[in-house]
């Protein structure tokens, strides 16, 4: 009976010292090494091609990085039958995400220029507009750190996969939280408008 009370005791004590501390709130760093690609300046082009422009767009490697595409695979499939223009590449990707293989040979999958910058109208993808269904309020805090929990169990740090995934991650670390409405007037702005 008294070893009982004592370990009772004890146990209390050590869970109210644990509890007793006070953390501050971890602020967002910048400092990680993101990999960027810098193009020398040049003329803007007035010829070229429309339509091999318009796919690269859809399915180029221009952003870099993304989730692996066998994490992401059955979720496309879910979005495909809400958005039911695919892309290009994949059959199972709507149009406003890109799937490609990076210089690692990885195949990733990410959001495009048309995450912001298209829209469906009637049925129709309207491309090069803003995106009316839009809204940037949203939290991605659960989506964040799922995402990154379940790179780190399925591939660990030292992976190409992780590699391919590092800077999107990063990029994602800022959208934990909902982005702040800007006001003007007694309009709040962010939901519906496009913040880019």
């Amino acid at each position: 009976m008294i070893k009982s009370r004592i370990i009772i005791i004890f146990s209390t004590l050590v869970v109210l010292a644990a509890c007793h501390g006070y953390k501050d709130i971890p602020t967002f760093s910048n400092t990680e090494d993101w990999r960027v690609k810098r193009l020398a300046a040049h003329p803007q082009q007035t010829g070229g091609n429309a339509e091999e422009g318009f796919t690269y767009m859809l399915n180029g490697n221009y952003v870099g990085g993304g989730i692996p595409y066998k994490i992401f695979e059955n979720q496309g499939k879910r979005l495909l039958k809400k958005y039911p223009t695919p892309n290009s590449y994949e059959k199972d990707i709507p149009y406003f995400l890109t799937v490609f293989e990076t210089d690692d040979h990885v195949k990733v999958v990410t959001g495009n220029c048309f995450t912001c910058h298209a829209a469906p109208i009637n049925g129709e993808i309207f491309y090069g507009v803003g995106n009316y269904a839009s809204d940037f309020r949203q939290n991605m805090t659960f989506f964040t750190k799922t995402t990154n929990l379940l790179m780190r169990l399925r591939y660990g740090t030292g992976s190409k996969e992780w590699a391919a995934y590092k800077d999107f991650g990063n990029f994602l670390l800022p959208l934990r939280l909902p982005l702040s409405p800007i006001k003007w007037g007694s309009i709040q702005l962010l939901a519906w408008l496009n913040p880019a």
